[in-house]
């Protein structure tokens, strides 16, 4: 390894060591790009709209808090009341 960085000046060493940690990153990412699922879509079929995620429709039931059950004394008991409804989403105002 140290003679590939001899043959080079060394204020362009540094660059030579970075350019090659960045091959080496994208290289070891490449196999979990054959893996990834086809992204998440809209599908329109006879006028029905609906959403897929991993290839099958996703149904969001969502609840929504209002501004005082964000607050840390209030949240728990707001949580246990979406646990109780089966949401799968939850919108919470952020300040």
């Amino acid at each position: 390894m140290m003679r590939l960085f001899a043959r080079f000046k060394p204020q362009r060493r540094g660059r030579v060591a970075g350019f090659l940690w960045f091959v080496a990153l994208l290289s070891g990412n490449m196999p979990l790009l054959d893996i990834a699922e086809e992204l998440p879509c809209v599908v329109t079929q006879n006028g029905r709209h609906a959403v897929f995620v991993d290839g099958a429709p996703c149904t969001s039931l969502a609840a929504q808090l209002h501004n005082s059950s964000a607050w840390p004394a209030v949240l728990p008991q707001a949580l246990d009341d979406v646990v109780a409804l089966h949401a799968n989403t939850l919108e919470a105002p952020v300040y």
